[in-house]
């Protein structure tokens, strides 16, 4: 642990390698987390209205976890036990209201997929596109062992893109799907579509989500045949990123 003195002797800097409780001593200090570990808020009552540290995740993500029952609101989200810092760089401040927190900084929220497997698409079939492998998922929100959905982890605006190659002439048609907080409706936000071999199919949406949220993909060949999404010979990929 490292510790370097601001204005009048105040230590500012904190650097700490896996856990750490904080407490009243620690107001006002730059938490740089250089390890994996979690840093504990102090109770918010205890500590009163106003007091404050910033945490950044230096090397090691760093998981910031409320005490008690008190509670973290981030942006447009209340209600969290805990926030994630995945990425190196990543930041936050978080105020005492003297009965839980509020937070506010920058945190990346990104996830890559991708499939090493061709996946045959019937005709006249709505059919949920599959992906093995998560290349990059900062906050582990890819369920690609049930749903083949990514949920959201925090409100905000997000981009979406797919590129996809399929196989043959017949018509074919890809949709990337927006499912609603109730888990019920499902937006078809954007579409791209493909009729001649091996074209590019290239769909992309920027959409305003909220915390709980799904996404995820589907295609739909309306003739020709079953042609495969060619994922053994082609980049073919789905991202998701948080924007604001």
């Amino acid at each position: 642990m490292t510790s370097t003195k601001g204005l009048f002797g105040r230590p500012t800097y904190l650097g700490k390698s896996g856990n750490l409780t904080l407490t009243d001593a620690h107001y006002g200090r730059l938490i740089n987390v250089t390890s994996t570990g979690t840093i504990t808020l102090p109770d918010a009552a205890t500590v009163g209205s106003g007091w404050f540290c910033r945490v950044r995740q230096g090397g090691g993500a760093a998981t910031v976890a409320r005490a008690g029952s008190d509670t973290i609101e981030l942006w447009a989200d209340s209600g969290l036990t805990s926030v994630l810092l995945a990425s190196q760089g990543d930041e936050i401040e978080i105020v005492s209201t003297g009965s839980g927190w509020v937070a506010s900084g920058r945190i990346k929220v990104r996830a890559i997929m991708s499939s090493s497997t061709d996946q045959t698409i019937a005709t006249a079939t709505l059919t949920t596109l599959t992906f093995s492998t998560a290349a990059t998922d900062t906050h582990s929100m890819f369920e690609n062992s049930t749903a083949e959905k990514y949920e959201v982890p925090f409100s905000g605006v997000y981009y979406v893109q797919y590129d996809g190659v399929v196989d043959g002439s017949a018509s074919f048609s890809f949709t990337t799907s927006i499912v609603t907080t109730v888990g019920i409706n499902a937006a078809f936000v954007s579409q791209a579509s493909a009729s001649i071999a091996d074209t590019e199919m290239h769909a992309l949406a920027t959409v305003q989500l909220t915390r709980g949220d799904e996404i995820w993909l589907t295609a739909y060949q309306v003739s020709g045949g079953g042609k495969d999404i060619q994922n053994m010979t082609e980049l073919c990929f789905w991202e998701v990123l948080r924007v604001g």
